[in-house]
């Protein structure tokens, strides 16, 4: 009586570990899908930006236009690298969320080693 108890709670147990990874699974999934495409228009903005600091920095060398301008604009990707670096440590910390989530010890070791 006392195992088929203990059989019970253990089969209820493993049902709750699947429920568990199965939902860290679908999230890591869903941040990589917004991962994914917030990177791309990040790395855009940053283009863009790049691009009009150089438009910028000859019209200010012909004095066609003031330096506070040049100076937001740099401002701007500034904060689109600041972005990028905070998706970066978003998309780490999600990714081991879900490793810690399915007891995956050595592949929270592995993203470790290649962090670093």
């Amino acid at each position: 009586m006392a195992l088929n108890k203990e059989l019970e709670v253990n089969a209820l147990d493993v049902s709750s570990y699947k429920e568990k990874v199965s939902l860290a699974q679908q999230g890591l999934d869903n941040f990589e899908t917004f991962h994914q495409k917030q990177s791309s228009l990040l790395n855009e903005r940053m283009r863009i930006s790049k691009d009009r600091i150089d438009e910028l920095e000859l019209k200010l060398k012909a004095g066609r236009v003031d330096v506070s301008v040049l100076a937001k604009e740099i401002l701007t990707l500034a904060r689109a690298e600041i972005a990028i670096e905070r998706l970066k440590h978003d998309h780490i910390t999600q990714r081991l969320s879900a490793l810690a989530a399915t007891g995956q010890t050595c592949q929270v070791v592995n993203l470790c080693d290649a962090k670093e």
